[in-house]
């Protein structure tokens, strides 16, 4: 069975296996891009006012069931075969409240798919009710739909059957609530969330049968008990009417479509009844309505009565204090706001519909503002970057396939190498493998000095310490550990964990220590937030993202540092953004970059601290300008529209002297770009003893004479200047 690193979105390796009962949350960096996912972090089903029994089943099956070729689906990381083309997960029940009547099914299984798909909820072989979750791609605002442009949404409905004898009870009573069934899904879709409701009232129907059974027979004529009506309406929907279809596996009177038509007064239907009837709901009705208008003007007298008082005694005092002379202007502008809020508070609410239609309105026009914006400042902009160098004489600079070569080949880890880091003063490496292991190399000598055996293998990201002396690992674990190298080994050889950084709700990402102050740690996670952390005392200093407005809105996938301003970090996010935080002021992020079309994978500072580039799914590095805060340059291959293999870039580093850029791509190449002209001068990929697999993560020495490349080949390798030693 494929889970985990083993799922074809986690790029494991075919022979390994891991327990099928743990949960494994993969990540959309890893997802094929032709089409838009939809992560469901929640699904649950409630049922209430009905009276249970003890056969209330202890957990119900949902199966979601692909309703095209090309749809996609994934539960806990694990891809559903193209034959079968379902897979299911366990509502596992939460809660019996039997004063409120009413019982909570749960599943928190990370369930992805990529188009429209059926789901059936089921007790046993006992089918409870099936809907289908769609994606729309028109909206109805645009002239022609749009790839990636749709909303997702819910269609349901019960199949309740007399097999549900748990809750068999209060569905038959007619003088008793109707009982609810209650669907609930939440997630995010492209980085948006999403949270999808339904409400399923099952009816007694009894007024409906009544009806059919007047029209169907004279005055004088009595019916029988046991006669069968038809049956369009079976289940009363919140919002609109379900009809079935015939079916001659189904036997649509055992349904629980409400009861039977019975007349106590022995089965006679007479004009006196049917009058007496409509008497008593007409003078009901009237009543409510009088007790219900009265209770509005009294309400309304009373708050009105208040108000005005209040303002009385806001004038009077305002009198007192202008005849004194004191503080007028105060009590004059509190009278005013006063005023104000009144006429606010009572003037006329706006419907649903009025606000979604402003809310289209104000959209439409921050649109229109900001493409104007962009176009104002392709008119002013007389020249580009690499224009401007050529203008000056500038050429690309000239690299030989001699010039940079392969010097050592780190060979040790047995899977997948993931992240990896220099020590900022010696020359050593930690690389963090899909083997559950960090291992720290002397990049001179090619020789392990340590191999820590991890507790939780699903390690994504690992980063060195200031002074060399320690290390720290994250990943799907939503924790960063912290291993000191001095510490003495254990019997087996391992050392012991000295920190974990407890505080995440979701995976950790990335990390890296502040250059100047080694007891600082900054971690990225797919909670959408990021953590400023005390590594000596394991506490949270500050907390960027989140429940602040300015925050991330998707899973934040990468951090970096500035080295001329520690207080200063980048990030990125797959809400395709790049935000620049100040430590000192973790309510808000400082700004905030556009410009990329898919997820932001690896963000990194320049050496001079003004500058930071950026690398996405979208196959393109870009580099912005803190100072202005606008884009300077585009690095991008060209690629066909129709190719759905377009290589992603997954990690990306500076030279010493910021005119280089190395860019590693999940196809296997690491370009060599001119940051001036925005053209490749040497790709990696293409030399000798290259690698064999995506690369997954790359780093430069803190001297610049060497670039250290991560592979999925399961080696390391060392890049230098041929001949003699020079810094890149």
């Amino acid at each position: 069975m494929d889970c985990g690193y083993n799922s074809p979105n986690f790029h494991g390796d075919d022979d390994s296996s891991c327990d099928s009962g743990r949960t494994i949350i993969v990540h959309p960096l890893y997802l094929p891009q032709s089409s838009p996912w939809l992560d469901l972090k929640v699904f649950y089903v409630r049922l209430s006012n009905y009276e249970f029994n003890e056969s209330i089943p202890e957990h119900l099956t949902v199966k979601h069931i692909s309703l095209t070729a090309d749809t996609i689906l994934e539960v806990n990381g694990r891809r559903s075969g193209i034959s079968s083309g379902s897979v299911s997960c366990l509502l596992r029940r939460d809660r019996i409240d039997k004063k409120s009547e009413e019982v909570t099914f749960v599943s928190t299984d990370c369930v992805r798919m990529t188009g429209s798909v059926r789901f059936d909820v089921c007790d046993a072989d006992d089918m409870l009710l099936s809907g289908v979750l769609e994606l729309t791609h028109h909206n109805g605002l645009d002239a022609e739909p749009k790839k990636h442009k749709g909303k997702w949404i819910m269609r349901c409905h019960a199949v309740a059957t007399a097999a549900y004898l748990f809750y068999d009870g209060k569905i038959k009573g007619s003088d008793v609530p109707s009982p609810i069934i209650e669907v609930y899904v939440a997630g995010c879709s492209s980085g948006t969330p999403i949270i999808l409701t339904k409400t399923i009232q099952l009816c007694g129907q009894k007024k409906h049968c009544r009806k059919l059974a007047q029209n169907s027979f004279l005055e004088d004529e009595s019916m029988e008990l046991n006669k069968e009506f038809p049956m369009e309406d079976v289940l009363k929907v919140s919002g609109y009417e379900q009809r079935w279809e015939k079916d001659a596996d189904i036997d649509y009177y055992s349904l629980h479509s409400g009861t039977a038509y019975t007349e106590e007064e022995d089965g006679e239907l007479s004009w006196f009844n049917a009058g007496v009837k409509v008497g008593v709901g007409i003078s009901v009705g009237v009543c409510l309505g009088i007790g219900i208008g009265v209770g509005l003007l009294v309400r309304t007298y009373q708050a009105t009565r208040r108000n005005i008082k209040r303002r009385l005694l806001l004038f009077m005092l305002w009198s007192v204090e202008f005849q004194s002379g004191q503080k007028a202007s105060y009590w004059f502008i509190s009278l005013w706001f006063e005023t104000v809020k009144f006429f606010v508070v009572w003037g006329p609410s706006m419907s649903v519909a009025e606000l979604k239609e402003r809310h289209v309105a104000a959209t439409a026009t921050v649109n229109s503002l900001r493409e104007r914006l962009k176009q104002r400042r392709q008119l002013l902009v007389d020249t580009d970057v690499a224009a401007y160098a050529r203008s000056q004489g500038r050429s690309a600079i000239n690299f030989g396939s001699t010039d940079l070569v392969c010097c050592r080949t780190l060979q040790g880890h047995t899977g997948k190498v993931y992240s990896l880091d220099w020590t900022p003063e010696r020359n050593r490496i930690v690389s963090a493998s899909q083997d559950g292991r960090l291992i720290v190399w002397n990049a001179l000598t090619s020789q392990k000095t340590h191999a820590i055996k991890l507790q939780c293998p699903w390690v994504v990201t690992c980063a060195f310490a200031p002074n060399g002396q320690s290390v720290a690992c994250g990943g799907l674990n939503s924790a960063c550990s912290i291993f000191n190298l001095n510490s003495q080994v254990d019997r087996d050889g391992n050392i012991p964990v000295s920190r974990i950084l407890t505080g995440h709700k979701g995976y950790v990402y990335s990390c890296q220590y502040v250059p100047d102050q080694e007891t600082r740690l900054i971690t990225s996670s797919g909670d959408q937030t990021c953590i400023l952390w005390d590594v000596t005392t394991g506490q949270r200093i500050s907390v960027f993202g989140g429940e602040f407005p300015s925050g991330h809105t998707a899973d934040v996938l990468s951090v970096s540092i500035n080295s001329s301003n520690s207080n200063m970090f980048v990030s990125g996010s797959c809400d395709t953004t790049a935000r620049i935080w100040d430590t000192r002021i973790a309510n808000r992020a400082v700004r905030t970059y556009h410009g990329h079309q898919g997820d932001v994978n690896t963000v990194k500072f320049c050496p001079d601290g003004q500058r930071f580039g950026t690398g996405s799914n979208d196959s393109t590095c870009r580099l912005y300008d803190m100072r202005t805060g606008h884009q300077l340059q585009v690095y991008s291959q060209q690629h066909d529209d129709d190719d759905n293999d377009i290589p992603t870039v997954t990690s990306i580093a500076f030279s010493t002297s910021g005119s280089l850029l190395f860019a590693g791509y999940s196809s296997g190449a690491c370009y060599v770009w001119d940051t001036l002209l925005a053209e490749v001068v040497l790709n990696l990929g293409e030399l000798q003893n290259s690698h064999e697999g995506r690369i997954s993560c790359l780093g430069l020495s803190s001297d610049g004479s060497a670039l250290c490349t991560g592979s999925w080949d399961k080696n390391l390798k060392i890049w230098a200047f041929g001949g003699h030693r020079r810094v890149i």
